[in-house]
């Protein structure tokens, strides 16, 4: 875990609330793995806000990386409203990235707006290592057409692409989730794992179709955090496994199996 103050040498919007920055930190880089996160303050000043956290979304190891992040609230208005050369307060690479091990011929990634962001940077490093993209398929879910991102960057690798928003805006009409249930129950050659991130109900219904199909799934969970190193306890996830009850997105995650998860209690 390194802690630095980071140049930002690029920060603009890709559409709609969704914005794309570079940060020179190539110490963290160096180390990061597909899952990990980074948290994130701006330099000073009376609007500087408590550190947030922000997945990794692809790594430069001689650069840096760079993140993509939705313009929410205060935090992310004023990381939004950066100029270039401006600097930032960084921690990381923390957590618990994906496990690809050996083996993984064939996945399913699935991406809910800006739940993408890790999964793009786990195409990259999964592509790095010879694995044959033209069997992976990711699946890109959203309200709107604006909510669907890095489509081009996921074909770059070989990826076959899917799409689904909720108005029909671009690609099929309805849940991603359906569609990969289609593709699932049409097609002999099931996924050796499902990769996700993106809101809790969308991760909890592919737990339970990862289950149906006999599929492990990991998920990315996307979640506030304080400290980022399981200081405040503060990301606490029910689990139903181990002796323990909760498990902490920054520590144990923010990758989980998701068989792993109390889902009934997560979800109350």
């Amino acid at each position: 875990m390194i802690r630095q103050k980071a140049e930002m040498t690029v920060n603009h919007c890709v559409g709609g609330p969704y914005y794309r920055m570079d940060v020179a930190c190539p110490d963290i880089a160096a180390d990061a793995e597909p899952g990990q996160f980074v948290m994130i303050r701006t330099d000073g000043g009376e609007g500087a806000f408590l550190a947030r956290p922000f997945s990794i979304h692809r790594c430069h190891k001689e650069h840096g990386i760079t993140l993509l992040y939705k313009v929410v609230g205060k935090g992310t208005r004023e990381m939004a409203a950066l100029q270039a050369g401006g600097f930032l307060y960084v921690v990381g690479p923390l957590g618990k990235g994906f496990e690809t091990g050996s083996g993984l011929g064939r996945t399913a990634m699935v991406g809910g707006g800006v739940g993408v962001a890790p999964l793009v940077f786990l195409a990259e490093r999964l592509a790095e290592a010879g694995v044959g993209m033209e069997n992976n398929t990711v699946y890109l879910g959203g309200a709107t057409e604006t909510d669907i991102l890095c489509r081009d960057r996921f074909a770059e690798t070989g990826m076959a692409v899917r799409v689904a928003t909720e108005d029909g805006s671009d690609g099929e009409k309805g849940l991603v989730t359906d569609v990969l249930i289609n593709d699932l129950a049409g097609n002999a050659s099931a996924p050796d794992m499902v990769f996700a991130c993106g809101p809790l109900g969308m991760i909890a219904a592919l737990d339970r179709i990862a289950r149906q199909y006999g599929i492990p799934c990991q998920i990315s969970f996307e979640t506030m955090m304080a400290c980022g190193i399981g200081a405040c306890l503060g990301c606490a996830v029910p689990v139903n496994k181990g002796s323990m009850p909760y498990l902490h997105a920054c520590k144990d995650g923010p990758v989980f199996d998701s068989r792993m998860i109390d889902w009934k209690s997560l979800q109350k």
